[in-house]
């Protein structure tokens, strides 16, 4: 008989804590996203100069005076935010099957990449216009960033955050309870295209350094967007 009470008493000092732990633990979680927009003011122009040709090094002589050309351009531009990179030689094969030089090299592509970095969106027209001009022969993408990034997302952030609060609020009022602390905040995940990349690292690559007719472009405005998702207490 004794051991029969103490076994329930136990039960009941063992049942206690989870019971104490279940409230406190009782809690509501919440997402929430804010949209801030801002306007480019910085950009990264990708463009480079493509050549055909019988033999390597013809095509290379001649796409190193074209360099060369394009570095007297670009004499106003900063010469740690211009680069050459993405140097390919591609072999051009004849197909033809009724041809003697079926599958053998008839020639080479040869391409370079130039890169110009944390140019003002106001001077992208005229490095495009400069750089075709001295021998630049295609042009890639440009990507628009926003020298204001973190001071933007930071009110993004912030903003997500009060709506999140807010809607654990509506919630914890819906449910007959009130808030109480926050248990935990995690931030969502952060799409840093529009930060602006004047200090990123090119490595090893090569600089070089773009000419005049300008051409106008207007980017659209970043939409750059911050979430949370927060547990709160529940009272």
């Amino acid at each position: 008989m004794k051991k029969l009470v103490f076994a329930a008493a136990a039960a009941l000092i063992l049942a206690m804590p989870a019971a104490v732990s279940a409230e406190e633990t009782s809690s509501v979680i919440v997402s929430a996203s804010s949209v801030k927009t801002a306007a480019p003011d910085r950009a990264t122009i990708n463009l480079g100069i493509n050549e055909y040709g019988a033999e390597v090094a013809d095509i290379q002589s001649s796409i190193a005076k074209k360099i060369t050309a394009v570095k007297a351009a670009l004499a106003d531009v900063p010469e740690d935010s211009i680069f050459v990179t993405n140097y390919y030689v591609s072999p051009q094969y004849d197909y033809n099957s009724e041809s003697e030089n079926y599958n053998k090299i008839v020639g080479y592509n040869v391409s370079v990449s130039i890169i110009i970095a944390d140019a003002a969106v106001d001077d992208v027209g005229d490095l495009i216009s400069k750089s075709t001009e001295a021998g630049a022969n295609y042009v890639g993408n440009v990507e628009y960033k926003c020298s204001n990034y973190e001071e933007v997302y930071a009110s993004a952030l912030a903003d997500a955050v009060r709506k999140a609060k807010s809607k654990a609020e509506a919630i914890a009022a819906a449910a007959e309870g009130t808030l109480g602390s926050i248990v935990s905040i995690t931030e969502g995940y952060e799409n840093t295209s529009y930060r602006s990349n004047a200090s990123y690292d090119y490595g090893a690559m090569k600089t070089m350094g773009v000419a005049e007719d300008s051409i106008e472009l207007s980017p659209e405005e970043a939409e750059i967007e911050a979430s949370v998702t927060i547990e709160y207490r529940m009272n």
